[in-house]
């Protein structure tokens, strides 16, 4: 019994003397004294890297743990666009050059495609397709033309130019970046077909004449790349999708003018009245759009991420594009208006650019939007993460 009392009192002056001493110890009295864990405790916060480390560590924790409360994260979430893409924050780096003289850009992947007004075509972002093909490699022929258009695809770029002549240039290896045989003679001599509209999307490609005939080459196993031959003649516009495509027709209605039966080749009734008549057509990957002369869009095909919530208006639309998953309309008032996923903040149009500059014109695609002011024709760049 004098033993267990002994024991817990030579336990309990041990605890004393351990967090409650009560006079200034020597260095060999304190280390007999002392646990080992309170020695490594004491060592560790007596070295200023080590607290460093330990409050950076408790902020990664406090991070991965809270932030995901305030900014919720799709883990399902997934891209085959935005594989294998190094951090980058030149996306949307527009080159000083083309500030001020903007005649048309495209958004691609991860990269966009611009023209000036002297007819100059600047590529700027992540352009790097394979080991092979960068896309800011531009073809001299291109450099030495004067384009009025361009247009950015999943992994290649279409141009215009001003004499008729269709460029294509990025990966070759299902025909999209080929020019059909017809398109590539005439160019060859010279030869002016008339294109007045063209448009990259996932592995094919789209040429439109004045005259309403439609060229379309690419992945034919992919994508629907035919054209039906009684409606040739009749095109005013095509939209396409990552697979297909639909076509504006010279009398204000829309057809899916191909052979195959997606979603979107059922067109909505409402848009086949010569009465009220489209005006407008643009696509996203799945879903396509029409604007009508009153003002009215109609969004068909499937729509995943909200692209047929067409919010209220002020004004009416008078442009419209597509992106990936969102869609981007300019209003005739002058303001521009986006809807659809906002992963990306694709769909967030910030206050500056509804704030008193007249937009001349607005350009969209997968996950990039631009405006341009109608006073200084510079580029207002709405945000993409």
């Amino acid at each position: 019994m004098k033993s267990k009392i002994k024991r817990r009192s030579r336990f309990g002056t041990w605890l004393n003397r351990l967090f409650f001493p009560n006079k200034e110890l020597g260095f060999l009295e304190e280390e007999q004294l002392q646990s080992p864990t309170r020695i490594v405790i004491r060592n560790f916060f007596s070295k200023r890297l080590a607290r460093i480390s330990l409050v950076i560590l408790a902020i990664m924790m406090l991070i991965a743990f809270v932030g995901p409360v305030f900014l919720p994260i799709d883990l399902s979430y997934s891209d085959n666009t935005q594989l294998n893409v190094p951090p980058t924050m030149s996306m949307m780096s527009v080159p000083a050059a083309m500030k001020g003289k903007v005649a048309d850009i495209s958004a691609g992947t991860t990269y966009g495609v611009g023209v000036d007004t002297d007819g100059k075509v600047y590529v700027w972002g992540y352009t790097k397709i394979n080991e092979s093909t960068d896309l800011g490699d531009i073809p001299q022929e291109v450099r030495d033309a004067h384009i009025v258009q361009v247009s950015a695809g999943y992994d290649h770029i279409a141009a215009l130019d001003d004499q008729g002549k269709v460029y294509v240039w990025g990966n070759e290896r299902l025909g999209q970046a080929v020019l059909p045989l017809e398109i590539s003679e005439a160019n060859r001599k010279d030869k002016n077909l008339g294109f007045k509209q063209i448009e990259a999307s996932y592995q094919f490609t789209a040429a439109l004449t004045e005259d309403g005939t439609l060229y379309m080459w690419g992945n034919g196993s992919m994508a629907d790349v035919k054209v039906r031959s009684q409606q040739q003649g009749q095109i005013e516009k095509v939209a396409l999708t990552s697979y297909n495509y639909i076509s504006l027709l010279k009398d204000g209605t829309v057809a899916y003018t191909g052979f195959g039966k997606p979603n979107i080749a059922t067109i909505p009734e409402s848009l086949q009245d010569p009465s009220n008549p489209v005006v407008d057509i643009a696509a996203t990957s799945a879903c396509c759009a029409a604007v009508k002369e009153d003002g009215s869009i109609v969004v068909w095909g499937t729509c995943k991420y909200g692209e047929d919530l067409v919010p209220e208006m002020e004004s009416k639309p008078v442009e419209l594009y597509g992106g990936r998953y969102h869609f981007t309309a300019l209003l005739e008032n002058g303001d521009v208006i986006s809807w659809g996923d906002n992963t990306h903040k694709q769909s967030t149009v910030p206050a500056s650019v509804n704030s008193g500059d007249d937009i001349q014109t607005v350009f969209a695609g997968y996950y990039q939007n631009y405006a341009v002011a109608l006073t200084s024709l510079g580029v207002i760049c709405l945000p993409v993460l």
